[in-house]
């Protein structure tokens, strides 16, 4: 209305776009060191969607519907955000990846670390934590012996380290002992005497 009580009136549509409705999909778990994929979806909207997920450093590609989570030692919260590609609604959603067991670890024992020249020990690989998975592969310097046994035996004519990489499908882990060779002492019979016959 102007100043001369002269009015008009005009009308305008205003369009709501419905929001998508964001899917993270289901909780799980996972053993330490190990990675898994995560599974994004959406409905709603005009059904022509974009995913972007967090925390990035812990995908391989966050901008995924169904990203490759990285090797994970730490239980991680992950968000996915879905923006309808059409209007630019969004919507998140939560999904949480539970780490389970420990880190891969290696210890290496032998029966007997100190032998004699001609005798023999069992060495023995004892992994833990990661999938519980275990491939191994021992080798040594000199390079001499090789073995996919988790406590192979051994029999060494020099002093020799021997090293083992454990897997478990995922992460490596690696080890080594030294067996140390002792040489058998020198022995000489002979008779000095008297010596008698009949």
């Amino acid at each position: 209305t102007n100043g001369n009580g002269c009015s008009s009136t005009a009308t305008t549509n205003v369009v709501v776009n419905a929001n998508p409705i964001a899917n993270a999909g289901s909780d799980a778990s996972i053993p330490n060191g190990t990675s898994t994929t995560l599974s994004g979806s959406a409905s709603g909207g005009s059904g022509s969607y974009s995913y972007v997920w967090s925390p990035s450093g812990s995908l391989v590609n966050a901008n995924l519907q169904n990203p490759q989570t990285v090797n994970l030692s730490l239980t991680t919260v992950f968000t996915v955000t879905v923006t309808d590609s059409n209007t630019g609604c969004t919507s998140t959603d939560q999904v949480i990846i539970t780490v389970t067991g420990g880190i891969l670890t290696l210890n290496v024992t032998s029966n007997n670390s100190a032998i004699c020249s001609g005798q023999s020990t069992q060495l023995n690989a004892i992994a833990s934590g990661g999938t519980g998975n275990y491939t191994y592969i021992w080798s040594s310097n000199p390079a001499c012996f090789s073995s996919t046994l988790s406590n192979p035996t051994v029999s060494p004519i020099v002093t020799t380290t021997y090293f083992v990489t454990v897997n478990d499908g995922f992460n490596s882990a690696i080890s080594s002992i030294i067996i140390t060779v002792n040489p058998n002492p020198s022995a000489t019979a002979f008779n000095t005497g008297p010596y008698c016959e009949g």
